[in-house]
């Protein structure tokens, strides 16, 4: 028999067997990225496990056919290509803040996205844990700086890995809503080139028939063990997992549901999921120099200094998370985020930031919460609260105006725009002399000098020299009154005062809780001992509850 006929014969073999089959493949990758089949047997019964909340479907079971637009009630909601959901823990700080750098572009939280209008989207998931007073006082000031941490009870594995994908499907119905094609299950301690992973899936857009209905699991599946560390979940898939409750794993199943799935890969429950072994995905192995450069996804990477020199290694077109077209009249929104060691505002004040969050969002302003300037002043010989005006030095560039509000600065009144504000003041100095004003800042009638808690800042010459000359003021680092008492004396030197617009009226942006009147914009509690009880209750009066 010679080798062509031989050749033939194999070929129809194969065929045969895949008519036999149904056509049930495993997809996959070989390391050189070229697309491969081959066959499973289909001889294994299914569990039906239980023990996970009940989900019901979203929409009808066309939900997912076509591109946004194409379902009514989706048509607005923004749509991402891949949601990036990543397994975290509550002290892992360092470590999210290097993916936040390395895997979103996010160098810190200065200018945040307005609308996270990218193809791309993320959240980080922690369980919550017992933590020590220094660690809960920076994981409260990480919730109130990033808006992309969501808490969730302890739990085994496969529950949190479960509690994930419901968020990521009911997102929809959140205040967040939005939605997805894939999914990108991840724990905290990979390297992922989001780049070529869209490529890749805009690659299987064009080539499956219908894309939006493809169950598609896609990593290196040999490495999911006993963990799930790096996969990717078509949307369909998401919603079979929590609809279908015996795809899922049963209750003495100690590991996450992916590779649970993978245990049942030649069920003929799951055969129909589209299994692409890639190993593109790959574990670290312990040198930067030992990584192939088609590696697109490197798991197990446990040394900070190593991420590092691995990016270094696989440099990434990192897609931006969001696309900014404002050019001017940028107002940021900003506060403090330090907890301080008696940790009076460790619950008010995370809703206190989410307050001001949300003023923000409802007007298109950024919201910027930074507590590293207030944490430095031990170095700086100062009392913490000079934090406050070596954050505003650096934010500032960033903006046309700043509105500084402290921690205890409650808003009350969410339709007041920062803009007719500025315009009331405009009409009532005139276009000249409103021109020469950088500062806006309420002087309280019975007071001996005005209140710092809350103030309109322009981005000027005059209020960058004018924060100089503040920080200049050695005199009131350590004695009452400090940064305010600072500010106050530099307004009153005649080279200053023409920038200062300092006003009587508190109640435009800063009453204090004795001569707050319904419909006032701004509440600022300032008692002699700790403001959280009355800055809750006067939250808690609007019905604004964290999202974490």
């Amino acid at each position: 028999m010679t080798r062509k006929v031989r050749v033939i014969l194999i070929t129809i073999f194969v065929i045969a067997l895949c008519l036999f089959f149904g056509f049930s493949y495993l997809n996959t990758l070989d390391g050189a990225g070229q697309w491969n089949l081959s066959l499973d047997a289909l001889d294994h019964s299914s569990q039906t496990p239980n023990g996970y909340p009940a989900v019901t479907p979203q929409g009808s079971d066309d939900y997912y056919d076509g591109l946004p637009g194409d379902d009514e009630a989706t048509a607005a909601l923004p749509k991402y290509d891949l949601v990036v959901l990543i397994a975290s823990e509550m002290n892992y700080f360092a470590n999210r803040k290097l993916l936040r750098k390395e895997l979103f572009g996010m160098t810190n939280n200065l200018k945040p996205c307005l609308k996270a209008n990218g193809r791309i989207h993320y959240k980080f998931f922690v369980t919550e844990s017992d933590l020590s007073n220094e660690d809960q006082r920076q994981f409260r000031s990480e919730l109130m700086e990033y808006d992309d941490i969501i808490t969730l009870p302890k739990s085994s594995p496969r529950k949190k890995e479960y509690a994930m994908l419901r968020w990521v499907s009911t997102s929809r119905d959140t205040e967040e809503s939005f939605d997805f094609r894939h999914v990108m299950l991840l724990d905290s301690h990979s390297y992922v080139r989001f780049d070529q992973i869209l490529s890749e899936l805009d690659y299987m857009a064009q080539e499956a028939t219908d894309p939006e209905k493809l169950s598609v699991l896609w990593g290196n599946l040999e490495l999911e063990g006993d963990q799930t560390r790096a996969v990717v979940l078509g949307a369909h898939l998401v919603e079979e997992l929590l609809t279908s409750p015996s795809l899922l794993p049963p209750p003495t199943w100690r590991s996450s549901i992916v590779p649970y799935l993978l245990s049942r890969r030649t069920d003929k429950e799951v055969a129909h999921i589209s299994m692409i072994n890639d190993k593109r995905f790959i574990e670290w192995p312990n040198s930067a120099s030992l990584v192939p450069k088609s590696t697109i996804a490197v798991s197990m990477i446990y040394q900070l200094d190593e991420f590092v020199q691995l990016t270094a290694r696989l440099p990434s077109n990192q897609p931006p998370l969001c696309v900014d077209t404002r050019q001017e009249g940028k107002i940021g929104v900003i506060t403090s985020s330090y907890i301080y060691k008696d940790g009076c505002m460790m619950d008010a004040g995370l809703l206190s930031a989410i307050n001001k969050r949300n003023y923000a969002a409802k007007h298109g302003y950024y919201f910027v919460a930074r507590s590293d300037e207030f944490a430095q002043q031990v170095y700086r010989g100062r009392r913490i609260v000079w934090g406050k005006i070596d954050a505003i030095e650096k934010i500032l560039p960033e903006y046309d105006w700043l509105f500084w509000l402290d921690m205890d600065a409650v808003v009350m009144n969410e339709e007041i725009r920062l803009e007719d504000i500025l315009e009331r003041f405009r009409q009532e100095l005139g276009d000249e002399e409103f021109a020469k004003k950088s500062l806006f800042i309420t002087k309280p009638r019975r007071d001996p000098m005005f209140n710092a808690g809350v103030f309109l800042l322009k981005n000027s010459p005059w209020a960058f020299d004018f924060l100089r000359a503040v920080q200049h003021r050695q005199e009131n680092y350590n004695t009452v009154y400090y940064e305010q008492k600072a500010m106050w004396e530099v307004t009153r030197n005649p080279k200053w005062a023409d920038g200062a617009h300092i006003f009587g009226d508190s109640s435009v942006f800063n009453t204090f809780p004795n001569s707050y009147v319904p419909g006032n914009f701004v509440v600022h509690f300032a008692p002699a001992g700790c403001p959280a009880g009355e800055v809750m209750a006067a939250i808690q009066s609007k019905n604004i509850t964290s999202h974490a």
